[in-house]
């Protein structure tokens, strides 16, 4: 599977070791983001109920006219009412690092959403120098 390339500071070519899955040949589930905001390294995404449990490895489209990633997950179940801030220091999206905000952003997108019900906590890594849009 092809890998990505990318430039580092000096403009001299860095290759990643980010597998890229070419437009309509995902092997992987989409894990797809309303905000896609990443930061290089671990990044978290808190997903309601227990879907992607058990998925190892996921596609991420880490920007429009970009292919996607695939990334291997780590997950961990929990009550939403269980998370601290220290839990969701590597969340993607900085406006949702502390329980409240997460929450309303929950509520959002999954009306009715309660903060008893459970979430999975998903973890993936990006390269630590991401490309413009990431």
């Amino acid at each position: 599977m092809p890998t990505d390339m990318r430039s580092d500071d000096a403009g001299a070519g860095v290759q990643q070791d980010v597998p890229l899955c070419p437009a309509g040949a995902l092997p992987a589930p989409l894990l797809e983001f309303a905000r896609p905001q990443f930061q290089g390294g671990l990044n978290l995404s808190v997903r309601r109920g227990r879907k992607w449990l058990s998925v190892p490895v996921a596609a991420i489209r880490v920007g429009p006219d970009r292919p996607a990633v695939l990334v291997a997950l780590t997950c961990r179940l929990c009550r939403f009412s269980q998370l601290t801030a220290a839990d969701l220091v590597d969340e993607h999206d900085p406006d949702c690092r502390d329980p409240a905000s997460l929450l309303a952003t929950l509520q959002r997108f999954y009306p009715g959403f309660d903060p008893a019900q459970e979430v999975t906590l998903v973890s993936f890594c990006l390269p630590q120098q991401p490309a413009a849009g990431l």
